[in-house]
């Protein structure tokens, strides 16, 4: 009884397989041949941020690799370098020299305006939030990261 009831869910599973597959290949199509183009690999140096641009485009450049390969900046902590990856950011309002950390909120000076760090992850750490980071990290405003 147990294996007739067994091939009839069986059955019944592949009969609903393939209404699916038939009712969304009326949706599918084809790429067009043209107009198509190749992505390259993401190159390490793609992943560094660069303060220097308007906030919004390092927001959207911090959005669009995260969470791997994730973008990066280095600053020096406790007399050596150090990589930390921003996971998240919103561009904020704030002025100041591009790079600099501007208060004790990790808001970070970029081109035009600056971000807020929401999530961080160190290197070879788990990612945190930026209010984890801040309270076991020292950093006073005027901080320069590059």
């Amino acid at each position: 009884m147990k294996s007739t009831r067994g091939m009839l869910m069986l059955f019944v599973a592949l009969l609903a397989g393939a209404a699916a597959v038939l009712f969304a290949s009326r949706w599918i199509q084809a790429q067009a041949s043209d107009g198509g183009t190749y992505a390259s690999k993401i190159d390490k140096r793609e992943t560094r941020i660069d303060f220097a641009k308007p906030a919004q485009e390092v927001a959207n450049h911090i959005r669009g690799l995260s969470p791997n390969p994730g973008a990066w900046f280095e600053t020096d902590g406790a007399g050596k370098r150090e990589r930390i990856k921003i996971l998240a950011a919103l561009p904020v309002q704030g002025d100041g020299v591009a790079g600099s950390l501007l208060d004790d909120n990790l808001t970070i000076a970029c081109g035009e305006g600056a971000i807020r760090v929401q999530q961080l992850q160190r290197a070879g750490k788990q990612p945190m939030a930026a209010s984890d980071f801040l309270r076991g990290t020292r950093l006073t405003p005027g901080t320069r990261f590059n």
